[in-house]
């Protein structure tokens, strides 16, 4: 539709459940290093080695019922260290930037009327970039112009869908970043 601008492809919208009267959870592990990662031409050409790091991905949900058919929870966190392998595009020097990211979501949803639902939803995305370039990587020069930036990032969202009679629905929402 137009209100998708001009691309090719489709625009599919998902409701997702919210709420269930089961405990339910998951957990998932994934790992990267740049040594695994082959070097460019250019890194060959200056003998740059990617460093062995072991970067790690740490992720899991949780969520159930507080009250059966009426209130309900759902947790996630996710725990990131990534290493990610660069090179000075000036100098041919190496440099391995490392993320370190910290996000964690709280999720209420409440049934407190036949057709009306009221949640809250908080979630921390915190960022921290080590030895990042201060300025781009092809105008940094040297592991001297290398940053560390701290990104915290929270939202707060509440959110109200009920039936207000034959031929009304109402969707009300709040944010906060």
């Amino acid at each position: 539709s137009a209100e998708w601008g001009r691309f090719t492809g489709g625009v599919i919208n998902v409701v997702t459940k919210s709420g269930g009267n089961n405990f339910s959870g998951s957990f998932r592990e994934n790992f990267n290093n740049p040594k695994w990662i082959d070097e460019t031409p250019r890194e060959r050409a200056n003998n740059v080695v990617h460093q062995d790091v072991l970067g790690k991905i740490h992720e899991g949900t949780f969520g159930g019922p507080i009250t059966r058919d009426r209130l309900w929870f759902f947790s996630a966190g996710r725990y990131q260290r990534d290493p990610t392998p660069g090179t000075f595009v000036q100098t041919g020097g190496s440099y391995t930037r490392v993320d370190t990211i910290k996000r964690g979501e709280i999720k209420l949803t409440g049934t407190f009327a036949p057709n009306q639902t009221l949640s809250g939803d908080f979630t921390t995305n915190s960022t921290v970039q080590k030895d990042r370039p201060s300025l781009n990587a092809s105008s940094s020069l040297d592991a001297s112009t290398l940053v560390t930036e701290r990104i915290p990032n929270n939202l707060f969202v509440t959110t109200y869908n009920g039936v207000l009679g034959q031929k009304f629905f109402a969707t009300l929402q709040y944010s906060q970043k």
